[in-house]
């Protein structure tokens, strides 16, 4: 039997009832973005939908994590505090921050030396330690955009912070195997805890409504062995 995608990440709003629908197609656990990068207000500003959203997701059965998208060209740790200050903390689980390519002006990673993007993310993970135990706070990255940014000296895995990767396909295409057998270490990470293998899903229909959806990114978590 073929091995299906069973956690969602997801842009609000979203219903209860469509949470519901999604956790009849296998998934099992949501990650809501929680803060989104934007020039007005600049940098950011917590997603207004991300609350409701995760109480839906959670009253489905679905547990919940966040992340965020953060602004390079603004300070780390004032983004971390507008997160936890604009959303419950008692609503999500982990929270994971987002780095890749972003095109929102002011907002690039480019431009800076991989010594001082290092410790601009350590500073971002050291804050959220301050609401989240530090087993609880996760990375998304890829090891080109990852080696891109910080070099191959910034090691922020091998310690408890979490890994969210992809594997990018020549062509451009996320790689939707569910497996973890594509992965490459970098940045310190010697095994991942999420992969993602769908990027912008359409998922549709749902619970049998031709016109119900719901647009996802899949994601693929393995146990780790015993």
């Amino acid at each position: 039997m073929a091995i299906l995608p069973n956690e969602l990440a997801i842009v609000g709003p979203l219903s209860e009832i469509a949470f519901g629908c999604l956790a009849q197609e296998g998934y099992t656990w949501s990650i809501v973005r929680a803060y989104e990068i934007s020039t007005s207000p600049a940098p950011g500003a917590v997603d207004t939908n991300a609350t409701q959203t995760m109480i839906n997701s959670a009253a489905a059965g679905l547990p919940v994590d966040a992340y965020m998208v953060i602004c390079r060209n603004s300070d780390a740790a004032s983004q971390i505090d507008a997160l936890f200050g604009g959303i419950d903390n008692s609503l999500f689980d982990y929270i994971w921050i987002k780095v890749e390519p972003n095109t929102t002006p002011g907002c690039s990673w480019s431009g800076y030396t991989a010594a001082d993007s290092c410790a601009f993310l350590n500073s971002a993970i050291s804050q959220a330690q301050n609401y989240k135990a530090a087993h609880k706070i996760g990375i998304f990255s890829t090891p080109n955009i990852w080696n891109q940014f910080f070099g191959t000296s910034c090691n922020i895995g091998g310690g408890q912070t979490k890994l969210w990767y992809a594997d990018y396909t020549t062509d451009g295409q996320v790689d939707s195997t569910t497996s973890y057998n594509d992965f490459v270490s970098f940045g310190g990470w010697s095994a991942p805890d999420l992969k993602q293998v769908g990027g912008n899903v359409t998922i549709t229909p749902l619970c049998g409504h031709s016109t119900w959806h719901a647009y996802i990114d899949q994601l693929y978590w393995q146990a780790p062995p015993v």
